[in-house]
């Protein structure tokens, strides 16, 4: 230890001390012990908002229903919404009987079945060929034997050209069909027997039938309605066309005022209506014309008048005949012309006026 020596002055009652000479420097004390955790100090303010990111990769806007989302190009994100046909079928799914665990085929790996039972069967293509609004229609009862087909209904467009209406006329001794066979059987209910003679009734003619509802064109001015006197007519001819489009297969009025007759029924109770107008239809579609009255169809008078079966438009100046039986003598009736698009999407037009020409309601006796 080192001592150093010092001078002191002391002045009574207080004093000062004062060292004077040089001060002895100790050797530091070891650290003392940490002290206690302070108290958690108040939060600070809330920073500022930072600036925004890029925008993400999200889907595109865009597309309709049923789409789906492709690529357009190998960039990462870079897609669009596509409609997605249907992929080809393969010619075959996995071979069936094939042992488990065995390969069809040396080195390929891919298809395996179990020997238990039969793990799929071969896949049918549709036939090539067809053009549009074709369907497809079995051939015969062989599986998968099938084929395009043009559907059609109603009546055949064959019997259309030869008439409209089924008809035969007298020819030197007997009625035969114009074409020299006879209409699908399917296009009509009735045939009108046309004979400029007036002399040989079809119920007795060679070439003739008897049947209640067929008519007689018999080249007599009072029966050129194929009944024996005409009891009412109406005709409707404005100065401009005037198109009256069916949509649907119910029967509607055309022209309650102006396409409608009023008649008094004859002793026998029939009569015979006869609606004359131009129609014109296209797209696979079927003009169809009846009668009403008081809102009531009359029964039987509803009739396909013109049809086609392809997608060209057809225009011609029909006649529609029909018989009606079972009214009451004296009795006064009006017949409204109603008409109706029966099948199809296309046009089913009744037209009249201007180049169209007349609209022609007649009731015959019969």
């Amino acid at each position: 230890m080192t001592t150093q020596e010092f001078d002191v002055t002391v002045d009574s009652p207080h004093f000062d001390v004062q060292l004077e000479g040089p001060v002895l420097q100790g050797t530091q004390g070891p650290p003392g012990p940490p002290g206690p955790t302070g108290p958690t100090g108040p939060a600070g303010p809330a920073g500022s908002t930072g600036p925004a990111g890029p925008a993400g990769q999200g889907v595109p806007t865009g597309g309709t229903a049923g789409q789906a989302l492709t690529k357009i190009d190998a960039t990462n994100y870079n897609t669009q919404w596509s409609t997605v046909s249907a992929g080809v079928s393969p010619a075959t799914t996995v071979v069936a009987e094939t042992a488990y665990g065995q390969a069809s085929a040396v080195g390929t790996g891919t298809l395996y079945a179990r020997n238990d039972h039969t793990h799929g069967t071969s896949a049918r293509e549709l036939p090539t060929g067809g053009t549009a609004g074709q369907s497809l229609t079995k051939i015969d009862a062989t599986n998968y034997n099938v084929q395009w087909t043009t559907v059609s209904g109603g009546a055949s467009l064959t019997a259309l050209q030869q008439g409209l209406l089924a008809t035969k006329v007298w020819s030197s001794t007997q009625y035969v069909w114009p074409t020299g066979t006879a209409p699908d059987a399917n296009s009509f209910t009735n045939i009108v027997f046309i004979d400029p003679a007036g002399t040989h009734d079809p119920k007795t003619s060679t070439g003739g039938r008897n049947v209640a509802n067929d008519l007689w064109e018999n080249g007599n001015p009072s029966g050129s309605g194929g009944g024996t006197s005409l009891l009412a007519s109406h005709i409707y001819n404005p100065a401009t066309v005037v198109n009256f489009a069916a949509s649907g297969s119910t029967y509607l009025e055309i022209d309650t005022t102006n396409m409608t007759v009023t008649f008094t029924a004859p002793a026998s109770g029939n009569v015979i209506v006869v609606l004359t107008a131009f129609a014109q239809i296209n797209n696979n579609s079927t003009l169809g014309w009846g009668l009403r009255i008081g809102g009531v169809d009359v029964a039987g008078s509803k009739s396909e008048v013109l049809f086609t079966a392809a997608s060209t438009q057809i225009n011609a100046r029909v006649s529609h005949h029909v018989l009606v039986t079972g009214l009451t003598a004296g009795n006064s009736y009006k017949y409204d012309w109603t008409s109706a698009r029966t099948f199809g999407a296309g046009n089913a037009n009744t037209s009249y006026g201007g180049n169209s020409g007349q609209a022609v309601m007649e009731v015959w006796s019969a």
